[in-house]
């Protein structure tokens, strides 16, 4: 989807940086505490052990750390697993009242940010109706930005109910407000011309669990979330910024899961940038992008 005006801000601020280390060799810091605030939208100093969190970028890709700055401001670097405590936060959620017919889209979604992979669900009452995966590409230091949705092609009286989304990551935990769904014994036009019944020859491809935003250890493979559904069962691939497709052959270090998660091997720091999933079918396609933000192994 397309991206708010602070992240556009955001991308074109690492763009200026990035131009400056290069060019100008110069040495730029940026809070972590407003790097989170303005890109992820959390508080990120009720998450850390100190609330003077620096990013430091330099010209060489081994430089590039998040490090705490002492009152001297002087780095000084420590172990991530130090730095990082498990934190979660919902960040927007469908919340209120919805009312559909029969035959009706439902269509619910969560964001949450978190350390390292949050697991982020949407369930009905006690029940999940969507369901992630443990992350099998742990990072030692890592944030992500996830949003999950859930959608019914199809209301029927059966998916009346309230719904939360709940979000965890390790042991922190979130649930957001609930969202109540009525349906209404009435039918919707599409449901009557298919004589009341759902059945549906085509759906349109949408991607329905996706990363707007992981920072990720250099040094490890980064996995990006893109999953979709519709039928015919969408084709997915992912381009780069320009719209160019990955090369995903035999000896390239993208691969994409038959999941459609991309995964990029051995991390480096030239691959921080923006990635663009495609979900296609024969009925439409829908596009999301990632931004990718390599962190050092300290």
């Amino acid at each position: 989807g397309p991206c708010s005006i602070q992240e556009q801000f955001f991308f074109y601020l690492i763009h200026i940086l990035s131009a400056n280390i290069y060019v100008k060799k110069m040495k730029v810091l940026v809070t972590y505490t407003t790097f989170l605030v303005l890109f992820l939208n959390v508080q990120a100093r009720s998450y850390f052990q100190r609330d003077d969190y620096t990013s430091t970028y330099e010209d060489d890709e081994q430089q590039n750390s998040l490090s705490p700055v002492g009152s001297g401001g002087t780095g000084v670097r420590k172990n991530s697993n130090e730095l990082m405590k498990d934190f979660v936060k919902i960040t927007s959620s469908t919340e209120g009242v919805i009312k559909v017919k029969q035959g009706d889209t439902i269509e619910l979604e969560c964001t949450a940010v978190g350390s390292f992979t949050p697991s982020v669900d949407w369930y009905k009452g006690d029940i999940p109706v969507t369901y992630g995966e443990d992350n099998n590409y742990i990072t030692k230091f890592g944030v992500t930005r996830m949003v999950v949705r859930y959608i019914e092609d199809c209301a029927q009286l059966k998916h009346e109910g309230t719904y939360t989304c709940q979000a965890e990551s390790g042991s922190a935990s979130m649930t957001s407000p609930s969202v109540t769904v009525f349906v209404s014994e009435k039918m919707s036009p599409r449901m009557l011309k298919n004589g009341g019944s759902c059945k549906q020859d085509q759906k349109l491809a949408r991607i329905t669990r996706y990363s707007p935003v992981v920072m990720h250890t250099m040094g490890t493979d980064a996995k990006l979330l893109c999953r979709a559904r519709g039928f015919p069962r969408p084709y997915v691939y992912w381009t780069d910024k320009s719209g160019n497709i990955l090369d995903t052959s035999a000896g390239s270090r993208y691969k994409i899961l038959d999941s459609g998660d991309l995964i990029i091997r051995n991390l480096r720091w030239p691959d921080m940038g923006v990635y663009m999933c495609v979900a296609e079918n024969s009925v439409g396609k829908d596009i999301i992008s990632t931004f990718l933000y390599p962190m050092l192994d300290d």
